[in-house]
């Protein structure tokens, strides 16, 4: 999966905890590229991370990169199993990609 092009070294010497405050800081102030590439590093690093994971696959479907995003919620969904977020994040991914079938399904 490619999430974003980042610059080799460019994130590695950060730490996971400052990682995720960037993308938390660049979500909140609607920087989407830059809380992209936080939230992927983390996710390449340490897919366990449940924030990022949902937030990356919330960049990621808006940016029409939907199979992508749908893995992401997925794994949030096993991650988070008593959140309800995650398997509606699933069915509304499925139904902006069209399979409106399993979108329902996963819905109900």
């Amino acid at each position: 999966m490619l999430w974003c092009a980042v610059p080799a070294g460019a994130q590695s010497a950060r730490t996971i905890r400052e990682l995720i405050a960037a993308g938390d800081a660049a979500w909140a102030a609607r920087e989407h590229d830059a809380a992209r590439a936080a939230y992927a590093e983390v996710v390449r690093r340490d897919s366990s991370y449940s924030r990022a994971v949902f937030r990356l696959g919330m960049l990621l479907a808006w940016k029409n990169s939907l199979d992508d995003a749908l893995s992401l919620y997925r794994l949030y969904s096993r991650l988070e199993p008593r959140d309800a977020e995650g398997p509606l994040a699933v069915a509304r991914t499925l139904a902006w990609a069209s399979r409106y079938g399993e979108a329902i399904a996963t819905y109900d």
